[in-house]
């Protein structure tokens, strides 16, 4: 596919969607894009924006885009007006914007705050703060309600619903705030016939059981219709909201143990009979009731909503979606706004789109429309030149974030009808022939041979390498003998290190690899960037990491957690705690007995002692 790479780095006055599979080179392609609209003079590094999935990403393509420019400026075959347009961009490169989605938002509201409805300094706050405040402001809000004898708190009451039950409809509803709702009201169930049918089947289900309780208990399903029968007696075929709960008990799955029945046969008639009884009676009355609980318990969990929405503007707060939403609303109604963007931002590159939710999208799409008088995204040709999307359908893994396979889709589908050019991206770079062949027949019989709504297609991973039988490959064992008790930690320990000490012997000449590509026939000697350690859980990762530090081995964790077992960062945080919070006493004592002050419980006395 090197044709398709030649027109990714040349062909700059037009739109591309790329389809890029795993190990293709999707930030070289990006680097490329970039450095040749900058060295091509079609843009300023300050008029273009790169937007990636994560953090890491962003910081990465940025660090690879200054290598190449660097790269550039020292070739012998740039011209000197190449060069000039590269010197400049490297001069400016701190205006340079390579970021995620919500600061690349951030970024916009904080030039047109005023149409945007925001604090000019709002202060962004992360997903996990995010989701403790809303916790929090829930707790404030249910108080409120009550402190202010809200009739919903009533009507919740009398239906058997608790406030605590709703929470979970209310962080739903605060993840997705552009997500609308349907409401509609329901009249309340008439339960009176289901009543007397689940009285009447209940009843006769306890005839066919044994007439005393087993010696083992009973079994699920005979425990069922004893506790209904008990809950019988304490009105719960009388109220409508006990009804409910009794419906809900009668419709979890029961089980039969077969020597808890009088015969065998009986036992799974029961069953049987009470799989149709579920189908029949309790789901219909029970959907029936959840139908007409829906639209109040919806608009109770809104109302927390918009409770919280408010806490955060008083406070000039902006969670991820806050900034998304913001940006969209601010792009859709302001052809203005529009156009002053479009002149500031002329070339956008989106990284992984496949991962990309509908608001996204909206604010990608109207920031690069030629008919600036457009504010339907869907109806959005971009401007040629403007738009570099880039992604892998097969690896569109955000789902419950709202990254549907289906907005990919329909923009692709923009694309293929006249607003640029769809290429494909499918050599692979990075892996040799065994991940190839195990890869394609996996796959191949998961994803069809053409892609559909909901899923992509199939696409066989093509590798470039040849691997060759000089270089050692295949699967190992590391097989550790008894440890008394099974202790984790010990064993632990001793994986890594053996682990470590095979790094550390490969690194030192123990272990050639095998060049991608098929350059230097004798292989390249191994690097720690060439070792992945992948472990069950997150909880003994430092294990790992201590064995590596202990040969000097250089490493980067992910996904570890506790602080406390770091103790040069927990010695940090200590610091930095007193700093954030001086008047905490026993902040200020840790840190000034901790490691980067090193004063004695003796001085501190005689310090306090003395005033």
């Amino acid at each position: 596919d090197q044709k398709v790479r030649d027109k990714i780095a040349i062909e700059l006055d037009k739109n591309f969607f790329v389809e890029a599979g795993a190990g293709s080179g999707k930030t070289h392609s990006l680097v490329e894009r970039m450095s040749g609209l900058i060295r091509n003079g079609r843009a300023k590094i300050e008029n273009i924006s790169a937007v990636t999935f994560t953090r890491k990403a962003a910081a990465e393509l940025r660090e690879r885009f200054q290598i190449k420019l660097e790269d550039v400026l020292h070739d012998k075959a740039a011209t000197e007006s190449e060069k000039d347009a590269i010197f400049a961009a490297l001069s400016n490169f701190e205006r340079s914007s390579i970021s995620t989605i919500h600061s690349f938002c951030a970024r916009l509201l904080r030039e047109r705050p005023v149409e945007a409805g925001v604090d000019p300094g709002f202060e962004e706050i992360e997903e996990e703060e995010s989701g403790v405040f809303a916790e929090q402001v829930w707790a404030e809000y249910i108080e409120k309600q009550g402190f202010e004898n809200n009739k919903a708190i009533g009507w919740l009451r009398e239906n058997g619903v608790s406030p605590g039950e709703i929470k979970n409809i209310y962080v739903c509803l605060v993840a997705y705030p552009d997500v609308e709702i349907v409401r509609t009201d329901v009249p309340r169930p008439d339960f009176s016939s289901a009543k007397k049918e689940v009285e009447k089947f209940i009843r006769q289900l306890r005839k066919k059981m044994p007439e005393t309780e087993p010696a083992d208990e009973w079994d699920k399903l005979q425990t069922m219709v004893a506790r209904s029968l008990k809950l019988f007696e304490l009105g719960y075929l009388i109220e409508d909201r006990l009804f409910a709960q009794l419906l809900n008990l009668l419709s979890r799955n029961s089980g039969i143990t077969q020597n808890r029945w009088s015969d065998k046969n009986v036992a799974e008639g029961c069953l049987t009979e009470m799989d149709k009884f579920r189908a029949d009676v309790v789901a219909p009355a029970l959907r029936a009731w959840k139908e007409y609980l829906h639209k109040p318990l919806i608009e109770f969990a809104l109302g927390g909503v918009e409770y919280y929405s408010q806490w955060r503007r008083e406070r000039s707060l902006l969670n991820f979606q806050d900034l998304l939403m913001c940006s969209a609303k601010l792009l859709k109604k302001s052809a203005e706004v529009r156009a002053f963007f479009k002149k500031q931002i002329t070339h956008l590159l989106v990284d992984e789109f496949q991962d990309t939710d509908p608001i996204q999208a909206e604010i990608v799409m109207l920031l690069t429309g030629e008919d600036n008088s457009k504010d339907d995204w869907r109806k959005v040709r971009p401007k040629p030149g403007s738009l570099f999307l880039v992604g892998d359908p097969k690896q569109s893994i955000y789902r419950f974030r709202r990254a549907d396979i289906d907005i990919y889709n329909q923009v692709k589908g923009i694309f293929q009808n006249g607003a640029g050019e769809v290429l494909e991206l499918i050599s692979n770079f990075r892996s040799f022939e065994p991940v190839r062949d195990i890869s394609n027949a996996v796959f191949k019989g998961r994803f069809s041979e053409e892609g559909t709504k909901y899923q992509a297609k199939f696409a066989p991973l093509v590798t470039i390498n040849e691997r060759s039988d000089k270089f050692v490959s295949g699967v190992f064992e590391n097989d550790i003998e008894k440890i008394k008790r099974n202790k984790a930690v010990e064993i632990a320990e001793i994986d890594a290190g053996r682990i470590a000490a095979w790094i550390s012997r490969s690194i030192k000449g123990g272990l050639k690899l095998q060049n991608p590509g098929g350059v230097s026939p004798d292989g390249r000697e191994a690097k720690p960037g060439d070792f992945m350690i992948i472990t069950k859980t997150k909880k003994r990762l430092t294990i790992y990491a201590r064995a590596l530090e202990a040969l000097g081995i250089p490493y980067e964790i992910s996904g570890g957690e506790n602080f406390s077992d770091s103790e040069e960062l927990y010695e940090i945080y200590k610091v930095l705690k007193a700093a954030a919070d001086p008047k905490n006493q026993v902040a200020v004592v840790a840190a000034l007995r901790g490691l980067f002050f090193g004063v004695s419980d003796n001085d501190l006395y005689q310090f306090t002692k003395e005033g």
